[in-house]
């Protein structure tokens, strides 16, 4: 959208690009701070809680199949039963796995949202100029006469009559 406007110099099609801008701005922020601050925040005790309260057993059964592990701390923690995994399984419990992916996980998401923001930081601030005021005769035509000053043509000129009389 914001192409289309500069090639066919419409401002209110980027207008509408610098608002859309702002939307993703703060959506790519609201990524980064919560990657940041679930990764930060304890994560092995929200890893855990997550394991034994908000997951199915078919989603356990998942994890377990593809971190090739048993439970959570062990294999008598809430783990979920098939041909690999059982009460007497001699596999790991996933805790330290799923910590370590989870761990890289959010650190690569927000360490992305971070390093993303700068550019569209830069992008925004040029959209706004594109959209607002710059162009080619920028800087260069006269001001708009002032209506109310009246005979007058600029501020000096009305300050010195009022000065005057």
């Amino acid at each position: 959208m914001g192409y289309i406007g500069i090639v066919h110099k419409n401002r209110l099609c980027l207008g509408y690009y610098s608002l859309m801008l702002w939307g993703c701005f703060a959506l790519i922020t609201t990524v980064g701070y919560l990657g940041f601050k679930q990764r930060t925040w304890n994560l092995k005790a929200q890893l855990g809680v997550r394991w034994r309260h908000d997951y199915n057993p078919r989603q356990r059964e998942l994890l377990q199949a593809n971190l090739h592990c048993c439970g959570f701390e062990n294999p008598s923690d809430h783990a979920t039963y098939y041909s690999r995994c059982w009460a007497e399984s001699l596999l790991p419990g996933c805790q330290h796995k799923f910590y370590l992916f989870e761990n890289d996980f959010l650190l690569n998401t927000y360490t992305m949202a971070f390093s993303i923001l700068p550019l569209h930081m830069v992008v925004m601030v040029v959209t706004l100029l594109c959209a607002n005021h710059v162009d080619v005769v920028f800087g260069t035509r006269k001001r708009p006469p002032i209506a109310y000053l009246g005979k007058f043509k600029d501020w000096p000129e009305w300050e010195m009559a009022q000065k005057e009389s």
